[in-house]
């Protein structure tokens, strides 16, 4: 039973025909954006399915088959917003022209995804809530009039940020569809949860239903906070002295306030003496990043001043009392 493929999406003639396993690369001629497929066999539908039935109909509703080929037994609809399969009828050898077994199922790129980020509350900038979709073989605008992807993104069920893309010729195994949205946190603090779904859609943004295999999703945003200080005495010394009790802050621009209201040796008795002052600047992964020394043999116990790196959101600096 002859059958003619037709190119579509970003699939060119040539990319439909080194793909299919059926039938063999010798019965197929690409002509044009056309492949014309001669000689398909129940034996090579067998074989490539590695079914012991031998019925074209048994073929065709078997478990083994690759729901996501482009061209098979199998065509997609949506019933309800909810995206199903169902086998076509009636039952038909010309239907496995161009199955592909190794069809790669519609879903994410790769194996991750977005599901956190860092933001700063009152940033007038917005951020960036993205993912990246591999579309797959399976041809939307033919079986479900689905012409483009749309992004919605909300807080509390309130939309903060929606996007809709053309699918257009995203049909391949390297090149994403990559739907994005812009948000804006505004006066928001502590940690967001951002509800994401992704939906097949049409030209007009009717969500028609989810992404096949992208479930709706929650990307929380953290909040980062402004640098943090802390002031104690050297760990790796626990025989001179011992800072009871004292604060210190630190600003981006790395100026910073030290205050030490008590310094005692480590058998309690007051210590008046001089000393140095360590500033240690961890990262938000709290990698030491920068150290200087910013008090020299000093019998002060407050201090301002800046240490020469400046500061991020979320570094942490520590301020190591020594004794000289």
């Amino acid at each position: 039973m002859p059958k003619t493929l037709q190119a579509y999406g970003g699939y060119s003639a040539s990319d439909i025909k080194t793909r299919a396993d059926i039938p063999s690369q010798t019965d197929m001629t690409v002509s044009g954006s056309n492949v014309d497929c001669v000689n398909i066999k129940v034996s090579d539908v067998k074989n490539i399915l590695g079914e012991s039935v031998t019925g074209v109909g048994a073929l065709c509703v078997s478990s083994l088959v690759n729901i996501w080929s482009g061209f098979s037994p199998v065509e997609w609809y949506v019933d309800a917003t909810i995206f199903k399969n169902r086998v076509k009828t009636p039952y038909t050898l010309g239907c496995w022209a161009g199955y592909n077994h190794g069809a790669i199922a519609a879903g994410y790129m790769g194996s991750t995804h977005m599901t956190t980020f860092k933001y700063i509350s009152n940033d007038t900038n917005p951020y960036t809530i993205s993912v990246g979709l591999q579309v797959g073989e399976i041809n939307f605008p033919v079986m479900v009039s689905s012409t483009h992807v749309k992004m919605v993104v909300k807080i509390s069920g309130t939309v903060v940020g929606s996007q809709l893309i053309s699918i257009g010729t995203s049909y391949n195994l390297t090149t994403p569809i990559n739907p994005y949205c812009y948000v804006y946190v505004g006066s928001r603090t502590g940690n967001i949860n951002f509800e994401t779904a992704v939906y097949l859609s049409n030209a007009n943004g009717d969500e028609l239903t989810l992404f096949p295999n992208v479930p709706i999703w929650t990307i929380v945003g953290v909040q980062r906070m402004p640098p943090a200080a802390a002031v104690h005495s050297d760990p790796a010394d626990t025989t001179v002295i011992k800072i009871v009790g004292g604060s210190a802050t630190l600003d981006l621009a790395g100026n910073y306030t030290i205050s030490i209201s008590n310094v005692t040796k480590w058998d309690m008795t007051p210590y008046t003496g001089n000393i140095t002052v360590i500033a240690n600047l961890h990262d938000d992964t709290g990698a030491l990043i920068y150290t200087e020394t910013v008090v020299t043999n000093s019998s002060l116990r407050s201090f301002t001043g800046y240490i020469s790196h400046t500061a991020d959101y979320d570094y942490v600096c520590e301020f190591v009392v020594k004794v000289p």
